[in-house]
């Protein structure tokens, strides 16, 4: 049955969904994954294997906005926002304001990642799937090897966005828009090329899901 055509039990499965954020089983996941990805990508840092392409372009540019400094790279001769318009450099910029290290960068990211678990195990729940049957999709997506890999290689934003699209994707089939937005915002503050990944998701919702809609409802 469409989604459309079931708004309160979509709905009622949302709140469900929310109930289980606090689920031990995802908790471990997130905190495990969290902690074997940061020591990753710290040990290939500690080890000299990491690079000034991208990785310290970034610490460089956070390091300055932190400071209240023009975040110009030296590396690339212009503005950071000149790399790819990522304004997620600017509340990355808080935590170098507690102490300036580059390992913020590698907890955030490893964090990130791992915080993918969430929306997966929601989206499964909204598919129907068993609560073991949407764990063990949450464990699978830990175990997909691109996840390590993307961690691995330095520092990007993008690996920021990876939750906040599946999140995005979670909040507009459950048919709840001001999450939806916030999630969009958060992707495109991380890299303009996604923008296009936007565009494609909203064609989706649009032709498959009828989420517009809930748009039309909001405003009208």
């Amino acid at each position: 049955m469409p989604l459309n055509q079931q708004p309160s039990l979509t709905k009622k499965i949302f709140f469900s969904n929310l109930n289980n954020i606090g689920n031990p089983s995802l908790i471990w996941m997130i905190c495990v994954s969290t902690l074997i990805l940061f020591i990753c990508s710290s040990l290939r840092h500690i080890l000299f294997q990491s690079n000034a392409f991208d990785l310290g372009i970034f610490d460089q540019a956070v390091y300055l906005i932190s400071q209240g400094l023009p975040p110009i790279s030296t590396f690339m001769g212009y503005h950071i926002l000149g790399d790819h318009a990522a304004y997620i450099w600017y509340p990355l910029a808080l935590l170098y304001k507690i102490y300036p290290s580059v390992y913020w960068l590698f907890a955030v990211q490893a964090l990130a990642l791992s915080l993918g678990v969430l929306p997966i195990w929601h989206l499964s729940r909204q598919a129907g799937l068993k609560e073991s049957q949407a764990s063990t999709m949450s464990l699978v997506y830990l175990l997909y090897p691109v996840v390590f890999n993307v961690n691995l290689f330095d520092f990007h934003p993008e690996a920021i966005a990876l939750p906040a699209l599946l999140t995005a994707v979670w909040c507009a089939r459950a048919k709840r828009f001001w999450w939806f937005c916030l999630s969009i915002i958060v992707i495109l503050g991380c890299k303009a090329v996604l923008s296009l990944t936007v565009a494609a998701m909203g064609f989706w919702l649009l032709l498959f899901e009828n989420v517009v809609g809930m748009v039309l409802l909001r405003f009208f």
